[in-house]
């Protein structure tokens, strides 16, 4: 994609990298069925509503006004739009994790 008003479907965009060397940016005409990362540093815009979304590793920032079904946090570092990325359902590893929640300004 090379315009913001363009658009695309992705079945599923999985990131392999376990390091901080790739950057995957998908913009906000994109639908994206499922996400899978295991390292890199991402943005996550989507179109509608995205199925399962898995953060294994790395940083993600998502941002737009769409809903994740199912958010798995197993590692890394997830960043939420605060204002509009909501998450239906969100499992977080077992053991010790953390997590901030502050309120919208």
């Amino acid at each position: 994609m090379d315009a913001l008003t363009e658009t695309a479907t992705i079945g599923k965009v999985s990131i392999s990298d376990t390091g901080e060397a790739s950057k995957v940016i998908t913009g906000p005409g994109v639908t994206v069925t499922s996400w899978e990362q295991n390292g890199g540093v991402n943005v996550m815009q989507a179109a509608t509503r995205v199925t399962a979304q898995e953060v294994n590793g790395g940083r993600l920032t998502t941002e737009g006004d769409y809903t994740i079904t199912i958010a798995n946090a197993n590692g890394g570092t997830l960043k939420r739009d605060k204002d509009v990325v909501t998450a239906n359902t969100l499992n977080s590893p077992s053991g010790l994790s953390e997590t901030t929640i502050r309120k919208a300004a």
